[in-house]
């Protein structure tokens, strides 16, 4: 096409840059989209600093140079061969920051009218709503969302709507939980001034509560997971957990018959089975929806707009804390695209 466009690229560990790269044209059942919106999420700060189980590990993802970006919004401007199911102008969700993204049709998502692209960037990872589902949160049953990033707001959100009560909503950050409240926390806990097995004995009366849903990713958290669960609870492990924790396995699961699930995204079919009929697809056309239909709130977890030129400096930000950090949209405009 004779385009350069510019992407997001972590070269090395704790390094983030712009670079430029020559736009192809899409392939037989490709279709291009030029980004309006992308927004960073926790996966990629876990990647950038080294804190994920495989770094450096010879032949496992992730390696560098690693180029990040899962949640992307913006518009169709050239469909391949073949593609029937989009066309130009179509506004679309994908994945890559990037000006420009080449991709499969088969993976992209129609935007519904009424979402705006930055509401679209930071709509409900799969994992969300695939977590959510596997908790199986029912009306009246107490729960726990143990921290409160993009994941753990949705997650909150989708209690909420299951008919959870009361959803306890923990995390550091005192921003991130003036949000909780506003997304529908019967309680919120800030973690750093009291103690969780405390208040949430307190506001359970003791029970415990029925469903633990652990979004940190940090592995020290899941002791905690395991003394505030009740009898007969589970405990779904949503964040991304790299690391060991040491466990009493007989005081803390087999006395109280703990459930335990862990889950990863990458799970989530892509076609439809008996056992698990939401695929990848069908889980972000839902989230989308309700997003439109004003049943999920997306634009209220929107703490930062900036230009993809400092995705630089916030990543290194984001890598010295995301206390004062939720959605972060890096905005495409004024690239080379325009």
């Amino acid at each position: 096409m004779g385009i350069t466009g510019q992407r997001i690229v972590f070269p090395e560990r704790c390094k983030a840059v712009v670079e430029e790269f020559t736009v192809e044209k899409p392939s037989a059942a490709e279709v291009l989209v030029k980004s309006v919106s992308s927004s960073i999420d926790g996966t990629e700060i876990v990647v950038l600093t080294g804190r994920h189980t495989f770094s450096g590990v010879k032949g496992r993802w992730p390696s560098f140079p690693f180029y990040p970006g899962d949640s992307t919004a913006g518009i169709v401007e050239e469909v391949g061969e073949g593609v029937e199911t989009f066309c130009s102008g179509d506004r679309v969700w994908t994945h890559g920051h990037a000006s420009y993204v080449r991709t499969r049709a088969e993976e992209l998502v129609r935007i519904p009218d009424g979402v705006t692209f930055d509401e679209a960037s930071v709509s409900p990872h799969v994992v969300s709503m695939y977590g959510s589902r596997i908790a199986n949160f029912r009306f009246g049953e107490s729960a726990v969302i143990l921290g409160q990033g993009i994941v753990g707001q949705y997650v909150l959100q989708l209690a909420r709507l299951s008919g959870a009560d009361p959803v306890i909503a923990v995390d550091l950050s005192e921003l991130r939980l003036g949000i909780s409240r506003m997304n529908g926390a019967t309680y919120i806990v800030n973690a750093s001034r009291l103690s969780v097995e405390d208040e949430v004995m307190r506001i359970t009366q003791g029970r415990g509560v029925n469903v633990v849903v652990e979004c940190t990713g940090n592995p020290k958290v899941m002791p905690q997971a395991f003394k505030i669960a009740a009898l007969g609870g589970r405990i779904v492990m949503i964040g991304s957990m790299h690391g060991t924790v040491e466990l009493d396995l007989y005081t803390e699961v087999q006395r109280k018959q703990l459930t335990l699930y862990g889950l990863h995204a990458s799970h989530c079919p892509s076609v439809p089975t008996v056992q698990w009929p939401w695929t990848r697809r069908m889980e972000k056309d839902l989230a989308l929806s309700m997003i439109a239909k004003g049943v999920l709130k997306a634009e209220p977890l929107i703490t930062h707009r900036v230009h993809y030129r400092e995705a630089p400096a916030m990543y290194a930000k984001m890598a010295e804390s995301t206390k004062d950090v939720l959605g972060v949209v890096l905005n495409w405009k004024g690239s080379s695209n325009d």
